[in-house]
């Protein structure tokens, strides 16, 4: 019973399909492993828990501590298969989920394992039984510090749109009355400004002595 702690990044030159421990950029990856029963010293069945979800997490740390498991010879290569009759398919099941529901209450599944897994299970001698007997023990994620936070959070959020949407409720029903006379004079401002300023002509024929049809002065 115990914790892996090792962060997990994508292996270079692997096209990002396979992951390795890496631990100068890798992301920080927990997992809870806990043997349930074992088949003599090679082989064992473990109960593992990650608390975090990185890509092939639970494979690559079972490897990394050099227990791969069994089939998974991508990460775990030769010393992942096993002779005799156990089958060279992985050998890793999600038995059993449970996830916080919003409303406070868990949402609890478990799925029977396929074939493979159940043959290997028989001719190893492990009880599928003694799987119930180990309680997840991992608190609900609203009662952390991080989940209450979260949920106060989220709550102050509705909070902020419920008085958002009053505010806005309230604008449309009750608009106050414009000042009638304030908008006229401005009105009347606008069209001041925009009326044509008219100049009289001003002739620029020099005033002279009038003449006379002979010509005259």
């Amino acid at each position: 019973d115990g914790f892996i702690d090792l962060p997990i990044g994508k292996q270079p030159g692997s096209g990002g399909e396979k992951m390795h421990v890496d631990e100068k950029d890798g992301q920080s990856a927990r997992t809870r492993y806990r043997i349930v029963e074992r088949a003599g010293n090679a082989t064992a069945w473990v109960e593992l828990q990650p608390y975090t979800g990185r890509t092939h997490q639970l494979r690559v740390h079972m490897a990394a501590i050099g227990h791969p498991i069994v089939g998974d010879g991508k990460y775990g290569g030769k010393d992942a298969f096993l002779t005799g009759t156990i089958s060279r398919k992985m050998h890793l099941h999600a038995r059993r989920i449970r996830i916080d529901h919003p409303s406070g209450h868990q949402i609890d599944v478990r799925a029977d394992m396929p074939p493979h897994m159940q043959s290997s299970f028989e001719d190893l001698g492990f009880d599928i039984e003694m799987g119930d007997a180990l309680v997840l023990d991992a608190p609900k994620f609203s009662e952390t510090a991080e989940g209450k936070k979260r949920v106060a959070a989220n709550i102050a959020k509705s909070a902020r749109k419920e008085r958002k949407g009053e505010r806005r409720s309230r604008g449309s029903v009750s608009d106050k009355p414009k000042d009638n006379k304030r908008s006229q004079m401005a009105a009347g401002k606008k069209i001041a400004a925009k009326k044509p300023v008219i100049k009289k002509a001003v002739s620029k024929k020099p005033a002279g002595k009038k003449v006379t049809s002979k010509g005259k002065p």
